[in-house]
């Protein structure tokens, strides 16, 4: 396949002895601290927002939901293992102290995981559709992974692209939590917050994207990625992601204007502890941000905001 010309087909050897467990090394590959949160989202949505679509228990339903979500695990692991084999030159200048991935476990294991972790979130999404009795898991599955795989090679050399693609995958999984019974129940309520959901956290992840991309301008500039801050350099990118920011406290304010004005009084509080404070204080510190560190702190209050804008799905019930 034309994807994996760039495979380096020698592979340096070293001592077994020096070598990571290939299993361990692989889980902390899959990125656990993001599967959580992809965890932790769709469990918020399909418990809290869901309710209002399923008042009693539903075997089938709990059973397809959770095919539903070990596809949605097994294809974000795929993805990182397949963008940690791409990005090994880059990965050397942006992060010297990690081990390289020649080091930490051989290249064909990787491509063998990313694979095999593919396969299997493709039969967890066509048990899905098949219990759901919905096409969406099996022909978007496919999609995604599509995406994934072509994001390092690919979507990342083109401007702004490989950014909007990653925040379309994170986007999608509030959807993912109620399908589909969002669709099928005419609940306005559940539709309009979804949608609201969906923009929230794809303006909000795609601001994540450009923050890391500043971070990862030395070695991206080595991989020969068209990021927006290799591209068009550090302060539009910083411009581009204040304005991605700025959108997202924006629809936060619409979805209190449309839905919370006449709700009572300890749901807008939570709302402001939840969504305004987080996202405010995420604002200010991108705002000041200027060495390396400072922006990735604010990756790391962006990641918190979104962390308690899903928490805030909860008390939607």
């Amino acid at each position: 396949m034309l994807i994996f010309e760039q495979m380096n087909t020698q592979e340096t050897s070293h001592p077994a002895e020096n070598k990571p467990n290939v299993f361990f090394t692989l889980f902390q590959m899959s990125r656990p601290i993001n599967l959580l949160l992809i965890g932790y989202t769709f469990v918020c949505f399909h418990f809290g927002l869901g309710s209002r679509l399923h008042s009693t228990f539903q075997f089938d339903s709990f059973l397809g939901h959770g095919f539903l979500l070990l596809t949605i695990l097994l294809t974000a692991s795929a993805g990182n293992f397949i963008n940690d084999y791409f990005d090994k030159k880059v990965d050397a200048v942006n992060k010297p102290n990690q081990l390289s991935i020649d080091k930490k476990i051989k290249r064909r294991v990787v491509i063998l995981a990313h694979v095999l972790t593919n396969f299997v979130a493709l039969i967890c999404a066509f048990a899905a559709s098949k219990i759901l009795h919905s096409w969406m898991p099996i022909v978007i599955t496919p999609f995604i992974i599509f995406l994934l795989t072509i994001y390092t090679p690919y979507l990342k050399k083109m401007y702004l692209v490989g950014n909007m693609a990653v925040s379309f995958c994170i986007a999608i999984i509030p959807l993912w939590a109620l399908w589909p019974e969002v669709i099928r129940e005419a609940n306005w309520l559940v539709q309009s917050w979804t949608f609201v959901f969906i923009l929230f956290a794809f303006f909000i992840s795609l601001t994540r994207e450009i923050i890391k991309d500043i971070e990862d301008v030395e070695g991206d500039t080595v991989g020969n990625y068209q990021t927006v801050a290799v591209k068009s350099g550090i302060g539009v990118a910083k411009l581009l992601s204040l304005f991605s920011l700025l959108t997202t406290l924006f629809i936060a304010g619409v979805a209190w204007l449309l839905y919370l004005s006449s709700a009572q009084s300890w749901v807008k509080q939570i709302y402001v502890a939840l969504i305004f404070i987080p996202l405010s204080a995420a604002l200010i510190v991108l705002l000041f941000s200027r060495t390396k560190r400072g922006y990735s702190i604010s990756s790391t209050v962006l990641k918190i905001a979104m962390l308690f804008g899903i928490t805030f799905s909860l008390f939607l019930r």
